[in-house]
């Protein structure tokens, strides 16, 4: 629908309000990565670089070592490649969560800011309706009614 709603805008005026809701997701998104880009950083890079955990370290069996997440471990992790090992996947794990958690949320709010702006569009369109009486007033009327039960259709998926 969205791909559809943008090939066929009709006029520069619709288009512009398209771009700017597209503008406003687009900012927000990329300040919900970059968080997420300083989340990685602090938890899992700067706070265990000076021995500060997040985790619950209420197990006393747990090495002086800090992994970011805490884990059953098959072997032992407070030798050297083990450690760092155990350490690597942890990172990598946390930022494809991180990553999914946070693409999942950001596509949703594409596609609320993509409705509200298809809901502008039909705002305008109805209000220019009666400008355009001459003009085939009930064909227009029409394409409103069909875009809006369009909308309405996409908001319950």
């Amino acid at each position: 629908m969205i791909a559809e709603d943008w090939i066929t805008s009709k006029c520069a005026q619709e288009r512009n309000i398209m771009i700017r809701r597209a503008q406003s997701a687009r900012i927000i998104i990329t300040c919900a990565y970059c968080i997420m880009g300083v989340a990685i950083l602090l938890f899992v890079l700067i706070l265990p670089g000076f021995g500060i955990s997040v985790r619950l370290t209420t197990n006393f069996t747990n090495s002086g070592k800090k992994l970011p997440l805490q884990t059953y471990h098959i072997c032992d992790t407070t030798k050297s490649p083990q450690y760092e090992l155990t350490y690597i996947t942890q990172a990598i794990y946390v930022f494809f969560a991180i990553i999914s958690y946070t693409g999942i949320d950001n596509f949703l709010g594409l596609v609320i800011f993509h409705i509200c702006g298809q809901l502008d569009i039909l705002k305008n369109r109805l209000a220019r309706l009666n400008k355009n009486m001459n003009m085939n007033f009930h064909k227009a009327l029409k394409n409103c009614v069909e875009q809006h039960i369009r909308l309405l259709r996409f908001f319950d998926f």
